[in-house]
């Protein structure tokens, strides 16, 4: 791609634009970030199979004997924003084929029955029977299978424009990128020696007929199989990010107590004022803000907790034209619904009824899924501080 000015020609290679043709000039917003200097993410991502996956100075060793798999995937599926370029990078070593392994990166989802096999979606780096490939599936559909012998851009095995010979076993720093919007393209790049070479690129725009992947968000995933041999995989990091800055475009929703009010009794326990969880996996929420009011003049805290038990269950109804379930804290005597453990959020103080309590829980935080489907749950709840607390309440975010 070239631009010609006045006695002037600038030429950018492929390496340089990003899939949807643009030369990335601005600031990128980060999405996702996966870095694992402390220990293997336990809440950010999820690990399940019959394999290990052992964690040791920034890396986890996947490893798998005959017949054994091991997956790790993102709890965020990541939000997607129409008509700017997406990218993934992944690092990760020891990926050059095993036999009978199948080994995979990238930013896919899968069935949520174990071994989480079928019905992939997304697209993914693939070390197996030998070979290294660029693959799209589209809900359990192969779009494209490439191998690095067909890559077009630089096949990086010494008989590319480089004459580079990238060695999978050391370690590797991958880019896929991608634009939805249209489906125009798939591109993968490798980062060696700090230079980005553009190995390949997957088309779609006016080639198909339809998008590549049945869903634009998707999350960050590792993956090992044996069909009969033993293998493994060490996986470093990974980070999700888009183009530009993020435009909150989402649609405001809201759910709360109405006219009925909570009895918070007791200072020793948690009482629930409202929750959502998601019921689409590929559905996205953020910008979660509480608000509270006591009714009676009584302090109280406030928290959004992250998946706490409930004593009793709520009642979860959807909310119309999300993607959401909510469900509401009991009203009045005698058992309003309590909490207890989870991961606490944030946190705030409310001194008394005079006042609204309001607390954000952003940073793009999104409220994700299981391997096996289960959907994250985000209780806004309070703590009285002294007895016979009444209060109202609710919670108020953005959906796409």
């Amino acid at each position: 791609m070239s631009f010609t000015v006045p006695n002037d020609e600038l030429t950018f290679n492929s390496s340089a634009l990003d899939a949807g043709g643009a030369l990335p000039v601005s600031q990128k917003a980060v999405l996702g970030n996966y870095v694992q200097d402390k220990d293997n993410l336990p809440l950010l991502l999820d690990r399940q199979g019959t394999g290990t996956q052992t964690y040791s100075s920034g890396v986890v060793n996947m490893s798998v004997t005959a017949g054994q798999y091991t997956v790790c995937q993102s709890f965020k599926r990541h939000l997607y924003l129409a008509g700017k370029a997406q990218t993934l990078e992944m690092t990760f070593n020891n990926f050059a084929p095993q036999t009978d392994i199948i080994k995979r990166v990238g930013l896919f989802s899968s069935s949520t029955t174990a071994p989480y096999s079928t019905n992939l979606d997304g697209f993914y780096l693939e070390s197996s029977s030998g070979v290294i490939s660029l693959v799209i599936q589209k809900n359990g559909s192969t779009i494209a299978s490439v191998p690095q012998s067909s890559w077009t851009g630089d096949s990086l095995d010494g008989n590319g424009p480089s004459g580079l010979n990238i060695n999978f076993n050391n370690f590797t720093v991958m880019a896929l990128d991608y634009l939805y919007l249209g489906g125009t393209a798939l591109r993968l790049l490798f980062n060696i020696g700090g230079v980005f070479y553009h190995a390949h690129t997957i088309q779609n725009s006016s080639i198909n007929a339809t998008t590549f992947v049945g869903s634009p968000v998707l999350p960050v995933r590792w993956e090992v199989r044996s069909t009969g041999g033993a293998g493994s995989m060490g996986q470093i990091c990974a980070t999700v990010t888009t183009g530009g800055a993020i435009d909150v475009v989402g649609f405001p929703r809201a759910v709360d107590t109405g006219s009925s009010f909570i009895n918070a009794n007791s200072i020793s326990n948690t009482y629930l004022i409202a929750a959502i969880r998601l019921n689409d996996p590929s559905a996205v929420g953020f910008g979660f803000l509480g608000a509270a009011l006591g009714t009676t003049n009584d302090p109280f805290i406030t928290r959004f907790i992250l998946n706490p038990t409930f004593a009793t269950a709520p009642t979860w109804n959807a909310l119309t034209n999300s993607g959401f379930d909510y469900a509401i804290g009991a009203a009045g005597n005698p058992s309003p619904t309590t909490v207890t453990g989870g991961t606490i959020l944030n946190t705030g103080f409310i001194s008394d009824r005079t006042r609204g309590g309001e607390l954000e829980a952003n940073s793009l935080f999104q409220p994700g899924t299981s391997l096996s489907g289960t959907f994250d749950v985000l209780a806004y709840c309070a703590q009285p501080v002294g007895a016979n607390l009444d209060l109202r309440g609710g919670i108020n975010f953005k959906t796409l």
